[in-house]
């Protein structure tokens, strides 16, 4: 049985670009997305949860090589902008994905920020990244960093459903 996107390969032209985005000085390494899909899993304060729902936002999430996070808002009509860039490892980010626990404690810092720009949703909604100096962190899309974890090694790491695990190799 055939799909639509057995043809789709990025080196034959059989799709275009529909735009750059600028951000990372020395390229992107990963990303990852928070879509309404995942939006819908989310575990924690129900009212976070209906606030990102009805807000309609959707973000894209990109590690780059120096270690830095760009976190890009997209709105329901298109437009993409950089809502928050951030230094999350010493070096290369090597993963990205979405948390599905929310961040419900309140955040001071949001109090001074604009606020047809940042929403308290954006302090919410948390990722995990991975490096490669060992670590894994987890942060709020505004780049507070709430949790750290020591990996042994950055082989056996890999993402399942959106859940980053790592395994220690002996």
């Amino acid at each position: 049985m055939a799909t639509d996107l057995e043809g789709l390969n990025p080196f034959n032209g059989s799709f275009a670009f529909d735009r750059e985005l600028i951000g990372h000085q020395r390229g992107a390494r990963c990303g990852c997305c928070i879509d309404q899909e995942h939006i819908s899993c989310l575990v924690g304060s129900q009212s976070i949860i209906e606030s990102a729902a009805a807000f309609g936002f959707e973000y894209l999430i990109t590690g780059g090589v120096d270690g830095d996070v760009l976190v890009w808002k997209c709105t329901p009509e298109g437009s993409i902008e950089l809502l928050h860039m951030f230094l999350a490892h010493v070096n290369t980010v090597m993963a990205i994905c979405p948390s599905r626990l929310l961040n419900d404690l309140h955040d001071p810092e949001l109090e001074g920020l604009d606020p047809t720009r940042v929403s308290f949703v954006d302090a919410a909604l948390c990722i995990y990244t991975a490096g490669r100096d060992k670590l894994i962190h987890r942060y709020t899309l505004l780049g507070r960093k709430l949790l750290t974890l020591d990996v042994c090694c950055m082989h056996p790491i890999l993402i399942y459903r959106g859940t980053m695990m790592s395994f220690a190799v002996l």
